[in-house]
């Protein structure tokens, strides 16, 4: 009996041979490869999920090359594969070449840029509706505890909310996205403990964002992290992309 493990091996395999590999996360799957390897493997993995009942959803497809790459030919291959290529609008309407893979914007520098910017002020506005929603001087009731709880949540997840992008994206492009993110999380600090950051000293400032175990609060400014996120990020990347199988016949991890 054919399952999508089997097709998927054989999909893997034949991509692994061709100099290509294909990846899957939850309900997406990602194809990587030269377009002459790639475009005509996704009608193969069609063709192999088909017995077992699964379609591929064209109308989620996406697919990007660097312009440096692209010939007639990419254009050709795309077109009779039936897949557009990714892309978001800039501000002046121009079309900025690029896709999401795991949630991260893989492009052009100015997708990568448009697409943190859009995705930073979102978050943004999300924090900042947690804060009026659990805001400690418009709820003043006793079996209500907001102050504790929007600090909690600042401590232990809202502070948290950028570090997936900033472990994952070269720091060039998270800088603006960090600092977006920093001012949302001071102002829920703000709100619980009844401060205004203009009126804290230098010194308070950079004590305030220290671990607690260095006589911190434990909130981290993610720009002043995301360097070390980022290393970290490629650390962690780096053993998945090596041989694991070895001439004694052991499969290595990490």
């Amino acid at each position: 009996m054919n399952t999508y493990k089997q097709s998927f091996s054989v999909t893997h395999d034949s991509l692994q041979e061709k100099g290509g590999v294909i990846l899957s996360g939850a309900d997406d799957t990602y194809i990587l490869g030269p377009p002459q390897i790639a475009f005509p493997e996704v009608k193969l993995h069609e063709e192999r999920l088909a017995p077992i009942g699964l379609k591929l959803n064209y109308s989620k497809m996406k697919c990007y090359i660097k312009e440096s790459k692209k010939s007639e030919m990419y254009h050709e291959q795309r077109e009779a594969a039936n897949i557009p290529e990714g892309f978001i609008e800039g501000e002046d309407g121009a079309r900025l070449l690029g896709l999401r893979a795991y949630g991260v914007p893989i492009g052009s520098e100015l997708f990568v840029t448009k697409w943190l910017k859009t995705k930073g002020e979102r978050i943004r506005s999300n924090l900042l509706e947690i804060g009026n929603l659990l805001d400690p001087t418009r709820i003043a009731c006793r079996d209500i505890p907001s102050r504790q709880c929007l600090w909690l949540l600042v401590l232990n997840c809202l502070q948290f909310k950028g570090n997936y992008f900033a472990r994952n994206i070269p720091p060039q492009f998270t800088e603006k996205l960090c600092t977006t993110l920093d001012s949302a999380i001071d102002k829920l600090m703000g709100q619980c403990f009844c401060l205004k950051s203009d009126e804290l000293s230098t010194f308070t400032k950079i004590q305030i964002h220290l671990p607690i175990r260095l006589g911190g609060l434990g909130v981290r400014k993610l720009s002043h992290v995301r360097f070390v996120e980022f290393i970290g990020g490629v650390i962690d990347g780096i053993p998945p992309l090596l041989p694991q199988h070895h001439d004694d016949g052991e499969l290595h991890g990490k």
